[in-house]
């Protein structure tokens, strides 16, 4: 009989090492699956030694030890892995247990029977770890990316691997677009909604391959034992995506950084615009760069600003359509050329307040502000943070005045006037309200595309999905997001206009 220290995987446990024992021998670096409060989870095992030996640790201990359930696969995580999640967790001041959690797919622990764990390839990067090999590319996508294909071609060359990290499922369909041709034969991507089945195979597939691969994936795909990779590239670095919205908040970039550190391969990071800190970074020399970083827009569209204070001063009624777009729109119908309209909000409006008392009206189970929509003649609350749904005809909580009224610009009432105002126009609307899924996605955007003088009225969701250029493009509300309680929102807003201008052909308006 043996007895193990594990490490359970399970986030909110505080306590690092469990100890179980087992009559099968079980080395470190094994998953294992053991009881644990009434249920069973996965463990990684530490340590493992002779029960003959630890006879006195038997008498002394206090409690019962329990058996593990079943070994599931051994050597899946390499000691550089794991070194770079302990550091990681020491960072995140988190047990080391529950930064495992998070950094593992879930699909991955729950197949680990089935899953390869020797790759046929031998580590050749020969960099050496210890310290970090970092480089930047700031520029737009089409030139971003045709680095990352030049980078790609070049470490093939040398016999290495590459690893392309994402922060979203989305991102890595907007990076197969952009990158399938010529090195689609050694492709392999992963990302968590991969049904069991099909990571199997391609978990096996890309282990057995001789030939250096390119691999996209999610961050928590790092985990893949392939010891051939020569450079990771950290996409969309700018992205909130990967940072994780439960504890321990782990930010995979912290992780992907690390992980180059110990393996001693080269990180890219790469975006459109990057984040304050990593351009700080490299002014001090801690990182170099593999192009000049561009700040600039390469773009010879035409830049238009509109104070809409002073629209409205010679207007009675509120019109979220300036005349300068709506010239925009006319001018782009009859051209037939296309427009983006952008808005930073779903729904009618972001925010209601009581004209009387100004109360904010919020959600009764969460106390968010909630957002007005509409579904035909119905018009409903929606809190955005919990799902909550109620009719829109109440009365101020606080003060129970009727007079109840809308701030703000959503892109449902944008997409509304515009009907209104431009009847007969071919108008398509993206955000999480009309889209729920990756094909409804694809299809909206090619009807647009497919569609001359056609407008697409959107949220910062469409910019994963845009990636050809348009003749106009036009921000018809964005002052919402700076009320945002995030200490980054500026540089997110600057982030997103940036994106939205290097879109634009002929026209971009504010």
């Amino acid at each position: 009989m043996n007895i193990v220290d594990v490490i359970p995987l399970s986030r909110g446990f505080i306590k690092d090492t469990l100890s179980y024992f087992t009559a099968e021998p079980v080395t470190a670096g094994t998953i294992v699956k053991v009881p644990l409060r009434g249920r069973t989870v996965s463990a990684l095992v530490v340590a493992s030694r002779s029960a003959q030996e630890s006879k006195q640790e038997l008498k002394e201990a206090t409690f019962a030890f329990k058996k593990i359930t079943s070994v599931e696969s051994k050597d899946i995580l390499s000691p550089a892995f794991m070194t770079a999640a302990q550091k990681t967790a020491d960072f995140h001041i988190a047990t080391l247990g529950s930064m495992l959690f998070s950094l593992l797919p879930k699909i991955v622990l729950e197949n680990t029977k089935d899953l390869g764990t020797k790759s046929s390839a031998e580590k050749t990067t020969g960099i050496g770890g210890g310290r970090l090999h970092g480089t930047i590319l700031q520029t737009d996508d089409n030139d971003r990316f045709s680095q990352y294909r030049s980078l790609v071609r070049e470490e093939f060359a040398r016999g290495r691997s590459v690893f392309l990290c994402v922060p979203t499922s989305g991102d890595i369909r907007r990076a197969e677009r952009l990158l399938e041709k010529g090195i689609a034969e050694y492709s392999y991507i992963f990302h968590g909604q991969t049904k069991k089945k099909e990571l199997v195979k391609k978990w096996n597939e890309l282990l057995n391959e001789p030939h250096p691969v390119f691999i996209i994936a999610t961050g928590q795909f790092l985990c893949l034992p392939r010891h051939d990779i020569g450079t990771l590239i950290l996409e969309h670095e700018n992205s909130r995506n990967y940072k994780s919205q439960s504890r321990p908040y782990t930010d995979l970039r912290y992780f992907a950084e690390m992980y180059a550190k110990e393996t001693g391969i080269r990180i890219v990071f790469g975006d459109t615009l990057l984040r304050t800190e990593t351009v700080w970074r490299y002014r001090n020399d801690e990182l170099h760069e593999i192009v000049h970083p561009s700040l600039r827009v390469q773009t010879g569209a035409e830049q238009k600003l509109v104070d809409m204070r002073k629209v409205h001063k010679t207007t009675v009624k509120f019109n979220p359509i300036s005349p300068q777009l709506a010239d925009i729109i006319r001018t782009a119908r009859d051209k037939s050329e296309r427009l983006v309209l952008f808005a930073s909000r779903r729904g009618l409006a972001p925010l209601t307040i009581c004209a009387d008392c100004s109360a904010i009206v919020s959600c009764h189970r969460c106390q968010a502000p909630v957002v007005l929509h509409t579904k035909g003649a119905e018009r409903f609350f929606m809190c955005h943070r919990c799902g909550e749904k109620r009719d829109a005809n109440e009365k101020c909580a606080i003060c129970t005045s009727w007079r109840l009224q809308t701030l703000g610009v959503g892109a449902e009432l944008i997409a509304e006037e515009v009907a209104n105002q431009f009847p007969g126009y071919s108008i398509q609307r993206l955000d999480s309200d009309t889209v729920k899924t990756h094909a409804q996605a694809t299809a909206i955007i090619k009807k647009f595309y497919d569609t001359p003088g056609g407008i697409l009225v959107c949220t910062e969701m469409a910019l994963l999905y845009l990636d050809q250029k348009v003749e106009n493009v036009a921000i018809a509300s964005i002052d919402s997001m700076f009320g945002m309680p995030d200490f980054r929102i500026r540089e997110r807003i600057l982030s997103i206009l940036v994106r939205l201008h290097s879109l634009a052909q002929r026209t971009f308006l504010i």
